[in-house]
């Protein structure tokens, strides 16, 4: 690994002329019709490896889109709504970033042996009446899939089977349990009402078939379950007096052969639902569930962090953000044009970028605990360039004893 103290423009300027060009072309979505083309599905079968889409908002939601094969970068221009998506049967040589994007349906990613990035995401899956939402992301035989400042809820938030996963900076709640119902049966009146008891809520993150997982400064809730209730209709017939309340969900629940490590996160357990008077009551859930022998591990330490703006333009100012100790890191910044996930427990958390990339000094935390950068873009010599960047801390007043991995950010940059 090398060690570079350079300016902003000689950074860029180096890894434009040194590094193959991770994008080709820049193809702008738009279903207003002032764009490439009008949906991203569209714009998907038409790219090539290496297209980055930039998908602008719309007054509309953009309809469900699949990613197959193909290697390319989505990127969001005022976070744009969509109903769902899919990554799927990635060959090894080929990776797929998301970013900026907010989903309303369930996200699969399935089937890849390329890395899949998804940063910067909001993802909501809704159930209806007594029915339960899908899950929000289901992450099915994957080699790696990083996650970084994403806000997800659904049932569970992540399901995970078989996957490496690396989640960085984010929010992760499993939805509530449904409530318990007596209604009237209005197809046969002179029958006994249909009951449904409350439904237990959601795991926030599920893990099976020996998949691996990695957390830091997130946050991962489990769904309350759904309250008991009863009979509020005159029209009711030989009902019970109530139905009962739904379990809470666990945090994280861990299959047999799935590992969790998690660093500065923040683990809920959901609550039991309501109970009516007179009812049975449910369980709380757990922090966490283990089917042996599947392990959890809780790293000690602080975490630190990483952002930047995700897509810039020569001429503007990029915005750079190292969160660390206060008065106790000296920061560097790896930048490299490729994915590639790796657990690192040395260094107290996952590389998800080319690790022999060069790394360049930033400076030195301030007493404010955040170092603020804003250079500006000038021209690359390419029209464009995907960007995966990665902060290293370095515990300095006590000497250079630890090394910390940041979240990583993407950066899309254009002529």
């Amino acid at each position: 690994m090398k060690l570079v103290n350079a300016s902003f423009p000689v950074l860029f300027a180096t890894l434009a002329l040194s590094s193959p060009p991770a994008a080709q072309s820049l193809i702008v979505v738009d279903n207003a019709g002032s764009g490439d083309f009008e949906t991203i599905q569209a714009a998907v079968d038409a790219a090539s490896d290496g297209d980055v889409l930039r998908i602008l908002s719309g007054q509309t939601k953009y309809a469900t889109f699949i990613i197959d094969d193909k290697s390319l970068t989505l990127i969001g221009d005022g976070s744009p709504s969509m109903t769902g998506g899919a990554v799927i049967n990635l060959s090894s040589s080929r990776s797929v970033s998301i970013d900026g994007l907010s989903f309303t349906s369930e996200v699969l990613v399935e089937n890849n042996l390329g890395p899949v990035w998804l940063e910067d995401l909001e993802g909501l899956t809704q159930g209806f009446f007594f029915i339960p939402p899908s899950p929000c992301v289901s992450l099915i035989n994957n080699s790696a899939v990083s996650i970084t400042r994403c806000n997800f809820e659904g049932y569970p938030a992540i399901h995970s089977s078989a996957t490496d996963v690396f989640v960085h900076d984010s929010v992760i709640k499993g939805s509530d349990g449904g409530e318990g119902v007596i209604v009237h049966n209005a197809i046969a009146p002179a029958q006994p009402c249909v009951e449904f008891d409350g439904s237990r809520g959601s795991d926030g993150i599920s893990l099976t078939d020996s998949s691996f997982l990695f957390l830091t400064n997130t946050v991962v809730q489990a769904g309350d379950g759904g309250d008991g209730g009863t009979c509020q209709s005159v029209l009711c017939n030989h009902c019970s007096d109530c139905t009962n309340t739904g379990d809470g969900g666990h945090g994280i629940s861990i299959g047999p052969g799935s590992a969790a490590e998690h660093l500065d996160t923040t683990l809920v357990r959901g609550l039991a639902g309501n109970i009516a008077a007179g009812c049975a009551g449910g369980q709380d859930g757990g922090f966490a569930s283990l089917i042996f022998p599947g392990t959890i591990t809780e790293l000690l330490g602080d975490s630190v962090s990483f952002e930047a703006s995700s897509l810039t333009q020569v001429g503007a100012n990029l915005s750079l953000k190292f969160t660390g100790e206060p008065l106790g890191h000296l920061v560097y910044l790896q930048v490299a044009t490729d994915q590639n996930p790796l657990f690192f427990p040395a260094w107290q958390g996952a590389w998800l970028i080319d690790q022999a990339a060069p790394l360049f000094y930033m400076g030195f935390i301030p007493a404010s605990g955040e170092l603020e950068r804003s250079p500006l873009l000038k021209p690359l010599g390419i029209p464009l360039i995907n960007l995966y960047a990665q902060g290293i801390f370095v515990d300095f007043p006590g000497g250079i004893t630890t090394l910390q991995l940041s979240s990583p950010s993407l950066m899309v940059l254009f002529e």
